[in-house]
């Protein structure tokens, strides 16, 4: 309990500045709901701040938040702020909505109505916010709510908001927000009006394609981002004005959110928001920036942006890589040193932290950053087997050597239900809304239970014992390996009973791994081969990724929205594919290990950002950027 009035219910983030939780009031009749977000002094910079810095920099977000919350409802309102001994917390209003991720995963590439709908909806409010000197910072499709009441999109996380005319020296040269939706000379501390459209336009971009800014392609020549031939209504009046918007140079840019505004197909003059304050101020304009030529512009990030910060290459990569491509480098995380034998471990969604089940039947939550354990949940009898975890952080499964399946609350760490008589179970898979449980082994079949009532769903028949599973979010796609290599696909449509397709083992030697994205598209398996056997849902045709290096790769991993694909080769290196091109974009050996564990393991986070594996009873977390 926060201030004891708030009780959380669950994490919703996690960055350099501290956490963000969901929250109920309780002093309120009507027990609303409420976003907290905990601020902490000693994650916001690299250097030591003056003293009363922190608590003068919280009182200054808090007057901006209270007067941009109060004047338009495209933006959270402040409740409360408060500070319990080092810790600062701001308490907002709880919008019920969906981000413009989550609606993009739900329902594909968005149209150029519905784009430009979005764009007119929310460039009033960067208007607003600009005319108080005010730059966001940190816009993409995570910090856009679709609000479930009117379908308004609202601006969220202003935590990083700084007044532009209160910007000192030191402050300029942090560049805050996220690596890729950010412009050039934000990245090199320098943020100007147009930062937050050149955002904006990224976001639009991602919208009409799918691609993060990571995956567009560039103009090897100018830097020019080309993204038109992935939309799929080939937009020509929306691209023009996305195109001006994410201009490398500020300059080429639209200068003001009602000029981009204006510029929307069809508009004649920039509408006004509503409730939005009637007095406004014009937006301070920042200092004349000179057109500088592609090359100039990036030795000016490299120098300002890179250099001068003692931050490089993960930051700056994502604009230099038309220019100067290079392998990805990695962040190694603080090693995880269990006690005792781990046989089984996963990651979370953003991988923030590791769960692993140890062969004396306890399961441990590991904290990533820096290694240490959070918390222990203890059950079964014997060694646990295996794990999964739901993707929303809630749930937690797991099987073990006294022949039960034990489904957790991982907020509490209490067992939520006890699947009896499961002996001789080798595998299992949790669907990532947490509902489905599948489970295979020696008996030869395939088991789907409700986790909801602990019931059996349905019982699929094989011929071999399952030694690998995987499922998709709703259940509708199941993948099982089984002794002798093959694979067996199950796909159910509707109320109709589950289609199984069954794929001839490449090696019959090996225990097959096998893989599902959550959207049940991509599904993936290795059997100790030179390629990854990649199926997509188009015709279910057996489509080879070579893995292009001399070594096999036995253990696969893909990401939730099926985009990457993470791989363990026999020579124990980690490797990461881009699975729309089929290329590698990372690779990782363990520097001299003395020995290796048996069962060797690989871990990838939901979000694809985060791998995991196990060497000299150590758990290896790795953090690339590509």
């Amino acid at each position: 309990m926060l201030n004891n009035r708030y009780e959380i219910l669950k994490t919703l983030g996690r960055g350099g500045f501290g956490e963000t939780f969901l929250a109920i009031d309780t002093r309120m009749p009507s027990r609303r709901k409420c976003v907290i977000k905990q601020l902490k002094p000693d994650d916001t910079t690299n250097t030591a701040p003056t003293p009363g810095w922190f608590e003068e920099r919280f009182q200054r977000e808090a007057a901006i938040l209270e007067e941009l919350g109060r004047n338009n409802r495209q933006i959270p309102e402040l409740y409360e702020y408060f500070s319990e001994g080092e810790n600062f917390f701001f308490v907002q209003e709880w919008i019920e909505g969906i981000t413009l991720s989550q609606k993009h995963q739900q329902k594909g590439n968005l149209s150029e109505a519905q784009v430009e709908k979005i764009l007119r909806e929310l460039l009033p409010v960067l208007d607003y916010i600009h005319g108080r000197g005010i730059i966001h910072r940190d816009i993409k499709p995570d910090n856009i709510i679709l609000r479930a009441s009117d379908g308004k999109p609202v601006l969220i996380d202003f935590g990083i908001v700084k007044e532009v005319n209160n910007i000192n020296v030191s402050n300029t040269t942090v560049p805050l927000g996220t690596p890729g939706y950010m412009a050039p000379e934000q990245i090199a501390g320098h943020p100007v009006f147009s930062s937050d459209l050149y955002s904006l336009g990224l976001t639009a971009i991602f919208l009409l394609t799918g691609k993060t800014p990571q995956d567009l392609a560039r103009d090897p020549k100018t830097g020019e981002i080309l993204w038109r031939k992935d939309a799929p209504h080939r937009p020509s009046n929306l691209a023009a004005v996305i195109d001006r918007a994410v201009c490398l140079d500020p300059g080429d840019r639209f200068t003001s959110a009602p000029e981009m505004l204006t510029g929307l197909p069809g508009s004649s003059q920039p509408t006004v928001s509503v409730n939005q304050s009637t007095t406004t101020t014009s937006p301070r304009r920042p200092l004349p920036l000179s057109r500088f030529n592609r090359w100039f512009w990036v030795i000016f990030i490299v120098i300002t942006g890179g250099f001068s910060l003692g931050v490089a290459h993960p930051i700056i990569k994502p604009w230099l890589n038309f220019l100067f491509p290079n392998k990805p480098t990695v962040e190694e995380l603080p090693l995880i040193e269990p006690s005792s034998q781990i046989n089984s471990f996963v990651l979370d969604e953003d991988g923030q932290t590791l769960l692993g089940g140890d062969e004396k039947g306890n399961i441990y939550l590991w904290e990533v950053a820096t290694g240490k354990r959070k918390k222990t949940i203890a059950g079964h009898g014997k060694a646990i087997l295996e794990i999964a975890i739901s993707n929303d952080q809630q749930i937690l499964a797991s099987s073990s050597e006294d022949g039960t399946i034990k489904v957790w609350d991982l907020k509490t760490g209490k067992e939520r239900i006890t699947l009896p008589n499961q002996r001789g179970l080798i595998a299992l898979a949790l669907s990532s809304d947490g509902n489905t449980l599948v489970t295979g082994g020696k008996d030869t079949t395939v088991k789907l239970w409700n986790l909801s009532t602990g019931n059996l769903i349905e019982t699929l028949p094989v011929e071999k014992e399952v030694v690998s599973l995987a499922i998709n979010q709703d259940a509708s796609i199941i993948v099982s390996g089984h002794s002798g290599g093959d694979i067996s696909f199950w796909q159910k449509q509707g109320s109709n009973p589950y289609e199984p397709r069954i794929f001839p083992s490449i090696n019959p030697w090996t225990a097959p791994s096998v893989a599902v994205s959550a959207d049940g598209t991509t599904a993936a398996s290795s059997s100790c081969q030179d390629n990854i056997r990649i199926w997509k849902d188009s015709d279910w045709k057996d489509s080879p990724l070579q893995a292009g290096s001399s070594a096999d790769i036995c253990l696969i991993v893909i990401s939730e929205d099926g985009k990457i694909i993470a791989g363990r080769s026999s020579d124990e290196t980690i490797r990461l594919w881009n699975l729309n091109t089929k290329k590698e974009i990372f690779s990782y050996s363990p520097s001299s290990p003395k020995s290796f564990d048996s069962p060797r393991m690989i871990a990838l986070s939901g979000d694809g950002r985060t791998v995991a594996s196990n060497f000299d009873k150590k758990i290896q977390v790795l953090r690339p950027s590509f």
